[in-house]
């Protein structure tokens, strides 16, 4: 019986397979380390609550500690608040493309530093926009230790 000798592999070809792994570790990486949505346009931190139910609005209107409106990542007036949620400008953010959506409910993402005084006026632009729900988004408080 005759054996056939081995082949002999080119230092090129002994590179190429530890590479193709690393590119596929990469890969692995940065699909699992990326981010799912955009970040928020402003940082707000938001009042603390005992509810632990977790929401997921199609729409979120951010106001900072000093009253400034954020629809998606477009700064807003409350004056152009009610227009600009009945009529949104056709935009390639995804963010300002779930304003078109029908249903008459919207998220509210307000700093904890604002009060009810300052919240009313936006409140009522809301209503006055058709909007019939507002949720408050807040930061769920850290567990009671015993």
């Amino acid at each position: 019986m005759q054996l056939q000798e081995p082949t002999h592999r080119t230092a090129k070809d002994n590179e190429l397979i530890p590479m193709i792994n690393v590119v596929f570790l990469l890969l692995i990486f940065f699909m699992v380390a990326g981010t799912i949505k955009p970040p928020a346009p402003v940082d707000v931190k938001t009042p603390r609550s005992a509810s632990n139910t977790v929401s997921q609005p199609e729409r979120t209107l951010h106001i900072d500690k000093n009253g400034a409106l954020w629809l998606g990542d477009k700064r807003s007036s409350l004056d152009d608040l009610a227009t600009t949620l009945r009529n949104p400008a056709p935009t390639s953010d995804p963010a300002l493309e779930a304003l078109a959506v029908s249903d008459n409910r919207i998220a509210l993402r307000a700093d904890a530093a604002l009060t009810i005084d300052q919240l009313r006026p936006i409140i009522d632009a809301l209503r006055d926009a058709g909007v019939e729900q507002v949720e408050l988004l807040t930061t769920a408080k850290p567990a009671a230790t015993q």
